[in-house]
């Protein structure tokens, strides 16, 4: 017998199911992250509309079944569209990596209020936040929400002697910045600037507004790449969106960054 189930859920990706419906994955409130079958969404006058699209938030019903991994969703009332985000290439490629997070790092059906809270609000601060800050916006949600799943990184000392020097390197194996001492025969350790280890211990324990001072190209590139190479030995899953979003700044697609 199924259990009729209703939360509030951030849509992450999609994929067609024959021919009028989809396989959408949801990161819910209630239940973490789930995948469920809209039946007929594809048709014209589909009453799910925009519902189910990324980052849509939306206070869905569906049907839950022992021993399926696919449930039925019967109802799903938009909450948040995130419209204003849509418009933005700079924008949409920071929410991506954020939704991208939610689908590689969470097991089926591990529910996490607080990071399902922690993801609803940057996508808020996503949406909001001047363009020159967004880094800020996504390095501070990358580095709470791998604290709230248990791998949280160390910036602030050596995650070995505990000792804080000015010149340490961040390992993602241990989890944190290393001595120059404690590295001795270390193979996998990021060169990392005082300036970006700092920034980052900020961001990773104080608020975030909009008063913050853009971050410099070294320190953009420097913590993208430690955050990414700590995610992917923690999760063992690449995040593409993370490559997608570097490349389109190599490109410089973007092009110069305003409010």
């Amino acid at each position: 017998m199924a259990n009729i189930c209703k939360t509030d859920a951030i849509a992450l990706k999609g994929m067609r199911y024959r021919e009028t419906s989809r396989i959408v994955s949801l990161y819910t409130k209630k239940f973490g992250k789930v995948k469920v079958i809209a039946k007929g969404i594809r048709r014209p006058k589909s009453r799910f509309g925009s519902s189910l699209e990324p980052f849509t938030v939306s206070n869905i019903v569906f049907y839950k079944r022992e021993q399926k991994e696919l449930y039925n969703i019967s109802e799903a009332d938009i909450v948040k569209e995130h419209a204003a985000l849509r418009k933005d290439l700079e924008r949409i490629t920071t929410a991506y990596v954020i939704i991208d997070f939610l689908e590689v790092a969470n097991p089926e059906e591990s529910p996490n209020i607080r990071l399902y809270a922690l993801a609803d609000s940057m996508l808020d601060t996503v949406e909001d936040f001047p363009r020159t800050l967004l880094d800020l916006v996504l390095w501070t949600f990358l580095i709470r929400a791998a604290g709230m799943l248990g791998y949280a990184p160390v910036f602030d000392r050596c995650i070995k002697c505990g000792k804080k020097q000015e010149k340490m390197g961040f390992n993602p194996s241990v989890g944190g910045t290393v001595c120059p001492q404690c590295s001795l025969g270390e193979g996998d350790l990021w060169k990392v600037s005082h300036d970006s280890l700092d920034l980052m211990d900020r961001l990773s324990k104080g608020s975030l507004n909009s008063d913050c001072q853009k971050p410099s190209a070294k320190q953009a590139e420097e913590i993208s790449d430690i955050l990414r190479a700590h995610l992917l030995y923690h999760t063992e899953r690449n995040m593409k969106s993370f490559d997608f979003k570097k490349s389109l700044e190599a490109s410089k697609i973007f092009g110069e960054k305003s409010d």
